[in-house]
């Protein structure tokens, strides 16, 4: 007679260790994950929208720099308004002028507590455009003129 016809249920499994159970646990939970991560990607790499077009002046500029444009650009840059989305601040306003929105148009042209410094970076802006219809200008106004870096640093 053996164990199932004597107690009417199969038997126990042999006892495990605590450590035999972990990785069992940790096991599953990798399959588990690759199995969902290989399932959520295509195979496709990212392509940028026909739409969308790198400027070839800015992306020769100082990485710093770059940086800064295309955290402006995409609205990633530490404005009010994106700080509050974020849940970094409790308000958009402005922090110098105390404007209800701080967003990249009102720092580039609107902010009272900016105008000298926006005076001074429009006219080296307007300065390189004359300069770059021409042909005088070679290479990228980022790479040519600090005023982009004053602007930030004031």
């Amino acid at each position: 007679m053996n164990y199932k016809d004597r107690y009417e249920r199969p038997p126990m499994p042999p006892p495990r260790s605590l450590a035999n159970l972990k990785q069992e646990i940790s096991e599953k939970k990798w399959e588990e994950a690759w199995t969902w991560a290989r399932n959520r990607v295509n195979g496709n790499k990212y392509q940028m929208p026909k739409t969308m077009h790198q400027n070839n002046m800015v992306v020769r500029g100082p990485k710093r720099l770059v940086g800064r444009f295309h955290q402006l650009k995409t609205g990633h840059r530490c404005t009010g308004q994106y700080l509050n989305s974020t849940k970094n601040s409790d308000t958009t306003e402005c922090e110098r002028c105390q404007y209800q929105t701080q967003t990249r148009e009102h720092l580039f042209k609107n902010c009272n507590k900016r105008r000298p410094q926006q005076k001074i970076m429009w006219a080296e802006i307007r300065k390189r455009q004359e300069e770059g219809r021409t042909g005088s200008q070679s290479g990228s106004y980022l790479q040519t003129s600090d005023a982009p870096e004053r602007f930030w640093t004031s």
